[in-house]
């Protein structure tokens, strides 16, 4: 019911579920046998355009957002910081099945003793997050961050007069978690570029994604 000519108010009173969801294929079909002549199989993988937008406002509207603004972060992070201003070794990892539940519950190294997630922060009513600062997450839905690098993260923060505020996410799951639940033994934090939207045609803003470059940046200077 994509018309509103041809189903008139049922358009506006359909839900909004998987039943929904229809795949339009630009091409001259009537059959399966057509789509199949395509190469379209089911089990295929469909790729949306993300659609990105640098605004001069600051603000960066895209898809994927959750979490490609993490992945920027880190990569700039590592552009960034010299060598030599790591305090202690690091690793940077990026996971491609974080959605899927078990992101980093495999390949961490047992030398590994911190564990800090960088994520997408949800700006919603109820939510102390804000497009134009980066949070500090204290809880999400599998429970506490480890207090004492969570601390050290906000007082990282405070010292570098970053744009930050607390929160806590109820309807939430990281990575940090994925690697708890494998059974790593790991201090674990989460911090988050506020962001509107997820899973959607999501907005952040530049503020915001250097403020988690300029806190990862400082944690790497700093000791465990």
């Amino acid at each position: 019911k994509s018309s509103v000519h041809a189903s008139s108010k049922e358009v506006d009173q359909q839900p909004v579920n998987w039943d929904q969801i229809e795949i339009r294929v630009d091409q001259k079909l009537s059959s399966k046998a057509d789509l199949e002549a395509l190469g379209i199989q089911v089990g295929d993988l469909i790729s949306v355009d993300a659609q990105p937008e640098v605004l001069d406002s600051g603000y960066i509207v895209s898809r994927f957002l959750d979490d490609l603004g993490g992945v920027a972060c880190l990569l700039a992070t590592l552009k960034a910081l010299p060598l030599e201003e790591h305090h202690t070794s690091g690793l940077f990892y990026f996971s491609n099945y974080e959605e899927q539940g078990h992101g980093a519950s495999v390949t961490l190294p047992d030398t590994v003793e911190e564990l800090v997630g960088v994520d997408i922060a949800i700006v919603a009513p109820g939510q102390n997050s804000e497009e134009e600062k980066l949070s500090v997450v204290f809880l999400d839905n599998s429970g506490p961050f480890d207090p004492v690098l969570t601390r050290k993260l906000e007082d990282l923060a405070i010292a570098e007069n970053l744009p930050y505020v607390r929160d806590v996410f109820r309807y939430y799951f990281s990575d940090c978690a994925a690697a708890l639940q494998a059974g790593n033994d790991v201090r674990h934090a989460l911090i988050g570029f506020g962001t509107d939207a997820s899973h959607s045609y999501e907005r952040t803003h530049m503020d915001a994604l250097v403020a988690t470059c300029e806190l990862m940046a400082a944690y790497l200077k700093s000791e465990l």
